[in-house]
């Protein structure tokens, strides 16, 4: 049951109260007032249960790779993209810090935070120094492809 139907159940329950005996008193029914205050008292508990239950979280991190199928379009499309980045980036440092490290970092980082409990700047050891300090400062020189390739499969294993 969603949130709006409990609202309106209790909405409904709290009008009762006033609705019903009035409305009884014509149709000639009297009302017990116990069985009225256990009415009030249900759709109040349900008003109050549906403003303190918690709203939905965000999903668990999950890895795009089982979000989605290995053979999908989105897959291919993603691989192109990338593609494309380091393409483009291959030799102007600047483009490369802000299209490719940037992005290299929110990937480790979330990785670090989600599987080791750690920031980015505690994890130097288990970076290593080349890709911590490819990380964190920015690049002067563009990383070779096969450097490149290294530091990933190291982010891979984290």
């Amino acid at each position: 049951m969603t949130r709006k139907w409990l609202l309106i159940i209790g909405a409904s329950t709290v009008a009762a109260w006033f609705v019903a005996p009035p409305l009884g008193e014509e149709l000639g029914y009297a009302f017990e007032s116990w069985r009225m205050a256990l009415l009030v008292l249900a759709g109040t508990t349900v008003y109050a249960l549906v403003h303190t239950l918690p709203r939905p979280k965000e999903p668990a991190f999950r890895p795009r790779s089982s979000q989605t199928p290995v053979h999908s379009p989105a897959v291919a499309d993603g691989v192109g993209l990338w593609e494309q980045r380091l393409r483009a980036a291959r030799k102007d440092p600047e483009r490369f810090d802000l299209i490719v490290r940037q992005r290299l970092r929110e990937i480790t980082a979330d990785r670090l935070e989600h599987r080791r409990g750690l920031r980015l700047e505690q994890a130097r050891d288990l970076l290593g120094e080349e890709l911590h300090t490819l990380l964190t400062t920015p690049v002067t020189t563009v990383p070779s492809e096969a450097e490149l390739a290294r530091m990933i499969t190291r982010i891979e294993e984290i």
